[in-house]
C-alpha cells in the first residue's frame, strides 16, 4: 500500500523530493521459532529467549575488583565474530532435555532481512509516512490532487487508512476557522441590520451582494493567476465591510425616501441616483490604492497579491451590485412583506390602517 500511495504522490505534478519511510530499511537477523517442536522437548519461547539474549547482548555475572580500584561489571557473550556468523548461533544450547543439549537450530531457523530502521506510532497504531515537497503556491491544491488519486487508485482493508498531517493538516485547518470566521461575521451583519432596520426581511437584501461579490472575487484570482488560500479568505472578510456599505447606502436612503411619502420604486430609482457618486468613489479609492499592492513583485508580495486581487475585483464588482442587485431585492422583499401584511389582515378581518394625510402650514 505504501508502494502505491508513493508512487502517487511522485507522479502527481508540482511534487518533489518524495520519501517514504517504509522505504528506509537496516539489515536484521530475524530468528522464527517452532513452537511445536519447543512444546515437544519441554522448552519455552522465555528460555530460548533467554539464552539468545546471554550470547548475544550479555549477561552481568558478576563484579571483580581488583585491590584499591573501583569494581568492573563482569559481562558474559559470544565473541565478536561468533555473533556475527549465523552457523555457530545455530549451535548454540539453548536449553537441555534429559541431560543433553538443544541447539538453537533444533528448535528454530534464522534468515536475514531488511526491516523498517523506525517504526512509528500515532495513537498506539503503526504508521508509516510518505512526504513531499511542492514547487507551486498552490500546495492545497497538490495535496487534494494527491487526495482525489488515492481514493480512485487505492483500496484500503479496514484495517488500514491514511491522513494528512504537517503543512497540509496546518493549512486545512486554519481553512476551517477562516470559513467560521466568514459565517460569523454574515451572521454578526445581519444582527446588527435587523437592530439597525428593526425588520427581518430588510438586511436580507443587503445580505444578498455578499455572495454575488464572489464573483468579482472568483474573476480577480483568475485574472491575476492567484490560488484561493488563506490570504484569499482574509481579503474576503475583509471585503465584506465594502460590500455591506455600499448597500447600507441604497437601502437606507430608500427607507427615508418612503418615510417621506415617496412610493417605493420612486425611492429606489433615487436613491441609485443619488448614492451612485459616493458608491462609485469608495470603489475606485479602494482600487487605485490596491493596484500596487496587486501588481508588486517585491520579496513577500506572494501573500499580499491574493489579498489585493480579492479586494479589487470585489470591490469593483460589490459597486455594480449595490446599484442593480440591491434595489431589486429590495423591491421583492418588500412586495413580499406588504403581501404577508394584506394576507394577515384579510385572515384576521381587519381594516388597512390609514396613512396619515401630509401636514400642511396655514399662513395668515
Amino acid at each position: 500500500l505504501s508502494k502505491q500511495v508513493e508512487e502517487i504522490v511522485r507522479t502527481t505534478p508540482d511534487t518533489v523530493d518524495v520519501v517514504n519511510t517504509d522505504a528506509v530499511r537496516a539489515p536484521e537477523t530475524r530468528i522464527k521459532l517452532n513452537r511445536q517442536k519447543l512444546s515437544d522437548m519441554g522448552l519455552s519461547a522465555a528460555q530460548v529467549s533467554s539464552a539468545l539474549r546471554t550470547a548475544v547482548t550479555g549477561s552481568d555475572v558478576g563484579d571483580y575488583a581488583p585491590d584499591d580500584e573501583d569494581a568492573v561489571s563482569i559481562i558474559l557473550r559470544l565473541d565478536e565474530n561468533s555473533r556475527k556468523d549465523l552457523q555457530q548461533l545455530l549451535q548454540l544450547p539453548v536449553g537441555y532435555v534429559q541431560g543433553k543439549p538443544i541447539a538453537l537450530g533444533q528448535v528454530a531457523t534464522i534468515e536475514r532481512s531488511l526491516a523498517p530502521s523506525v517504526i512509528n506510532r500515532y495513537n498506539r497504531q503503526r504508521i508509516l509516512t510518505i512526504s513531499a515537497g511542492v514547487t507551486t503556491s498552490n500546495a492545497g491544491g497538490v495535496a487534494n490532487a494527491v487526495e482525489d488519486r488515492i481514493k480512485k487508485e487505492v483500496t484500503f482493508p479496514p484495517e488500514y487508512g491514511y491522513r494528512f498531517s504537517g503543512a497540509t493538516q496546518e493549512q486545512r485547518k486554519a481553512f476551517s476557522q477562516l470559513f467560521s470566521a466568514i459565517w460569523l461575521s454574515v451572521i454578526l451583519v445581519y444582527m446588527l441590520l435587523v437592530a439597525l432596520y428593526q425588520h427581518w426581511l430588510q438586511p436580507f437584501a443587503i445580505i444578498f451582494t455578499l455572495p454575488m461579490a464572489l464573483i468579482g472575487v472568483l474573476a480577480g484570482l483568475y485574472l491575476t493567476h492567484n490560488t484561493f488560500n488563506m490570504f484569499s479568505l482574509l481579503g474576503v472578510i475583509m471585503l465584506f465591510g465594502v460590500v455591506t456599505r455600499n448597500a447600507i447606502l441604497i437601502v437606507d436612503f430608500a427607507n427615508q425616501a418612503r418615510e417621506r411619502g415617496v412610493p417605493r420604486k420612486e425611492a429606489l430609482v433615487e436613491a441609485g441616483r443619488l448614492r451612485l457618486r459616493p458608491i462609485a468613489m469608495t470603489a475606485n479609492t479602494l482600487v487605485f490604492a490596491l493596484l500596487p499592492v496587486l501588481f508588486s513583485t517585491a520579496d513577500g508580495s506572494e501573500s499580499r497579491t491574493p489579498l489585493a486581487a480579492v479586494m479589487v475585483g470585489g470591490a469593483i464588482t460589490a459597486g455594480f451590485m449595490a446599484l442593480v442587485v440591491t434595489p431589486v431585492m429590495y423591491n421583492i422583499l418588500e412586495a413580499f412583506t406588504d403581501w404577508v401584511k394584506r394576507v394577515t389582515r384579510w385572515l384576521t378581518g381587519s381594516t388597512e390602517p390609514q396613512q396619515p394625510a401630509p401636514e400642511t402650514e396655514v399662513s395668515s
